[in-house]
């Protein structure tokens, strides 16, 4: 009930709509490409784990101002370590994106687990 309050209070013309150029540097710059790659290892060593694998593909958006890349990983940790990791690398960088994530464990009682993940990271383009 307060966010309709609120929007009454609001006529739709006075919102200010974000133009597209403004929309694009939200993103991060391709110079802050290596500084979120490396603080997402680093996020993995704080989180008490180590990535075993690590795989980077970098994609042109076609049509827009942004570029991609494809980050499939490899972990052993916790369940608790893996979700707390996720968490805070996606709210630090909130153009990372959990794309796929396969867990197997060796049994019920094994704490760790092994994860397969990829990760899509959105930056803009050079």
């Amino acid at each position: 009930h307060r966010f309709e309050a609120l929007a009454a209070t609001q006529p739709v013309t006075d919102r200010a709509t974000p133009s597209l150029p403004d929309y694009y540097q939200k993103f991060p710059a391709p110079d802050q490409v290596p500084v979120v790659l490396k603080s997402v290892h680093e996020a993995a060593g704080k989180a008490g784990f180590d990535l075993t694998m690590a795989d980077y593909r970098e994609m042109p958006l076609a049509g827009t101002s942004l570029g991609h890349y494809d980050v499939s990983l490899q972990v052993r940790a916790t369940y608790p370590q893996l979700r707390r990791w996720l968490a805070g690398i996606m709210n630090e960088w909130p153009t990372i994106t959990l794309t796929e994530c396969t867990i197997k464990r060796d049994n019920v009682l094994t704490p760790s687990m092994e994860a397969q993940l990829r990760l899509s990271f959105y930056h803009r383009s050079r």
